[in-house]
């Protein structure tokens, strides 16, 4: 890429795909936290680490997502002398609502992606 030349990507945001699924009291749960108290042993979810998530769909798509914290991507932009012009976080929009109820009531307040826009810098 030219020195000044753009990227724009996408990946999967931590909160989301990075949590634990805990069933609590006959209810499912996508967590990540900690047991308070005792030894601090008992820890849900994988923020911090860097991982590969294959999901299989009925149609046979196969989807595979690397999750990472945003640190991670921006240690990787950096060191490929990339500058980090943009970051955003998505959040479920509205008219999500009326199509799917329960999914806007799961992931509006949860960001579900990460967007970069980076600029290619001189070595």
């Amino acid at each position: 890429m030219d020195d000044n030349g753009q990227v724009l990507f996408s990946v999967g945001h931590p909160m989301r795909f990075a949590t634990e699924k805990i069933n609590y009291n006959g209810s499912n749960y996508h967590v990540i936290g900690f047991e308070a108290g005792n030894d601090g042993k008992q820890v849900l979810g994988k923020y911090m680490s860097h991982t590969k998530q294959v999901n299989h769909f009925k149609d046979n798509e196969v989807l595979e997502e690397f999750i990472a914290p945003p640190s991670y991507y921006f240690e990787i932009l950096k060191h490929n002398n990339f500058v980090v012009e943009d970051f955003k976080e998505s959040r479920c929009i509205d008219e999500c609502k009326e199509i799917d109820e329960a999914y806007y009531n799961r992931f509006h307040e949860i960001p579900q992606f990460m967007g970069f826009l980076a600029k290619k810098t001189k070595k």
